[in-house]
């Protein structure tokens, strides 16, 4: 009988060393987040208020930031915020200078000196926004401002800062018109431009989506390839008295994503500011 039990123990050992291990999933690691604010700071800062709505928007993405470096402990965090002015030729500012006290990276800190880092840009953020938007303000007519190179920046300067191993978040604030763009950097190519100036073929016709799409006509392709991307356009503000502006812009901002394989586009219209907050917070809180 000893021996008999002594055979089953044997074979009932072999059987378990012969089962596979079931491994438990590795955890999957979190991308650090790099948030970008990209600004429209043309003409279209002549509508009342418009500067004042800006830094409340810029000031809402800056809070979802917050939360999320918080949330993931603020010592391990690699994230990033950043607001960038679009190209304007001839500014009277210095872009550069700005945007540098308008950047926090937290993986270039020492971990003792992220939480102090991260409360003290953000209680500067405010007043150095304010302090641009003075800058910013050219005149009372359209004429005293330059275009905001928005195709420019897509075109120049995005892909360096769309970096791979970060969860790419770029909040586009503008009214969504390629306005008044610096024709000398590229000129158009058929019926694709580097401005929306196109539209005024279509507008006023109910079939101005045949019209665009049979005639191919659109923004300019940019040749960068941008699948790590996500992009918010907050603000679109139809300026011409057609119903189907705001449908207009944003089918052309979509081809023109889609075109460079951006991850994600969602367009929020000119609203309430607060309404234009909480859609911007849940379109935020929903990608990450």
């Amino acid at each position: 009988m000893g021996k008999i039990m002594f055979l089953f123990t044997a074979i009932a050992l072999a059987s378990l060393s012969c089962s596979p291990v079931t491994e438990k999933p590795e955890a999957s690691v979190r991308k650090p987040i790099n948030y970008m604010v990209l600004l429209d700071l043309s003409d279209r800062l002549l509508c009342q208020g418009q500067a004042n709505r800006d830094i409340e928007i810029i000031g809402t993405v800056f809070e979802e930031y917050n939360k999320q470096v918080r949330k993931n402990l603020v010592i391990n965090s690699h994230d990033k915020f950043q607001v960038i002015i679009a190209p304007q030729k001839g500014a009277k500012y210095n872009s550069e200078e700005l945007e540098n006290g308008l950047f926090i990276d937290m993986e270039s800190m020492n971990s003792g000196a992220k939480i102090d880092s991260l409360v003290e840009f953000g209680n500067k953020l405010p007043v150095k926004l304010k302090e641009l938007y003075t800058l910013a303000h050219l005149g009372e007519k359209t004429n005293d401002y330059p275009g905001a190179g928005i195709w420019q920046f897509f075109n120049e300067k995005l892909q360096y800062l769309a970096e791979d191993k970060y969860e790419n978040y770029l909040v586009v604030i503008t009214d969504g018109y390629f306005d008044f763009e610096d024709y000398c950097r590229q000129l158009p190519v058929g019926k694709r431009f580097p401005t929306t100036s196109f539209l005024s073929d279509a507008r006023n016709n109910v079939s101005w989506r045949e019209i665009l799409e049979e005639n191919d006509m659109g923004l300019l392709p940019v040749k960068k390839d941008f699948n790590n991307l996500k992009v918010i356009v907050s603000e679109l503000n139809p300026k011409y008295d057609f119903q189907y502006e705001a449908d207009m812009l944003t089918y052309v901002w979509k081809k023109w994503c889609d075109e460079m394989r951006v991850t994600q586009l969602q367009v929020v219209t000119k609203t309430s500011l607060p309404q234009a907050i909480m859609l911007l917070k849940d379109k935020l809180k929903n990608d990450i």
